[in-house]
């Protein structure tokens, strides 16, 4: 039985968001990536690569399949780390990452992999030669992921400040990052739970939401859609957290017009159906996507919603409001 077969279902740990950073001896600091979670089992060069909501992507990603391959200095592992694609200044940006997630024709992903390449920043260790490491503190399970793991090719081990998240966090913030994550040095990793131990503060306000309607496109958007209606859920009901028209081009525009004939419906799936200004159509709720934004609104909309792309490692029922 090889390590994939013995550990399948890793659910990755959570962060806790939380608002303002903090500097403690007790805590190392991170960048928050943005992109997409993963858990990678590499078994004697044969490796894969598992979204947070199991499903198997590898494939989708060739240049890390090789470079994890040929960094590994043990005989199995199982790693945590993130999915990036970078803009020209280093940072992780998840509109270019959009343009690889969903890829399933192989010549198009070898098209795009020279386009926009993409690395895996493994920031934990999980298992080791078929031993589990995470009831070990952070700090040690960091000191063994760079023993066994180099960095190179399209796999990266990101570095960690001690201590200074206050600094750290301005450091970021002019660097235009998007946030930071807190880690307890002494923290083991539990698996699929969203503690205390982890803690994210973000910089730029981003949210996963569920695409509940759209509204008419008129003028240069006539044939396509006029803006996205947003909704999270609360329990089990959809509320309606806003819309956006901005961060589609022409392309983007009838990509996403094509998925949102096919989930069509006559009923609104919000439990309060928004009004809106122009003519709005509804469709079931099955499109997880990511925005930026301003502020939250007492009233619970979001300011100026900006779409970035779609998400297929989260489920619908999933997508909740971070506070």
């Amino acid at each position: 039985m090889n390590i994939l077969q013995k550990f399948s279902k890793i659910t990755p740990m959570l962060c806790l968001l939380v608002e303002k950073p903090f500097t403690s001896k007790d805590w190392i600091f991170e960048v928050k990536w943005d992109g997409e979670r993963a858990i990678a089992y590499a078994d004697k060069n044969r490796v894969s690569i598992r979204s947070r909501n199991q499903k198997e992507i590898a494939f989708r990603y060739p240049e890390i399949t090789e470079s994890l391959a040929k960094s590994l200095k043990a005989k199995n592992v199982i790693l945590d780390g993130e999915i990036c694609a970078l803009d020209r200044k280093g940072r992780s940006n998840f509109q270019l990452l959009q343009n690889r997630i969903g890829l399933q024709n192989e010549a198009e992903i070898q098209q795009k992999v020279n386009q926009i390449p993409v690395w895996y920043f493994i920031f934990d260790i999980l298992y080791l030669n078929g031993k589990s490491c995470e009831e070990k503190p952070l700090i040690e399970r960091k000191k063994l992921l760079e023993k066994v793991i180099k960095s190179q090719g399209f796999v990266k081990i990101p570095d960690f400040i001690d201590t200074k998240g206050e600094n750290f966090c301005k450091a970021s913030q002019k660097k235009g990052l998007e946030g930071i994550i807190a880690k307890r040095k002494n923290s083991s990793y539990q698996e699929g739970r969203r503690g205390k131990d982890w803690q994210k503060i973000k910089i730029t306000c981003e949210q996963e939401v569920i695409v509940g309607g759209f509204t008419e496109g008129l003028g240069s958007r006539a044939g396509t859609f006029g803006a996205l209606l947003l909704g999270v859920y609360d329990k089990d009901k959809l509320k309606f957290v806003g819309h956006t028209g901005t961060g589609f081009n022409q392309q983007k525009l009838k990509e996403i017009t094509k998925k949102l004939q096919k989930i069509k419906t006559d009923q609104s799936p919000f439990e309060i159906a928004p009004k809106t200004n122009q003519k709005a159509f509804w469709v079931r709720p099955k499109l997880v996507a990511q925005v930026k934004f301003a502020e939250w609104t007492k009233a619970g909309i979001m300011r100026q919603p900006v779409f970035l792309g779609f998400r297929d490692d989260k489920k619908p029922e999933e997508v909740k409001r971070e506070k």
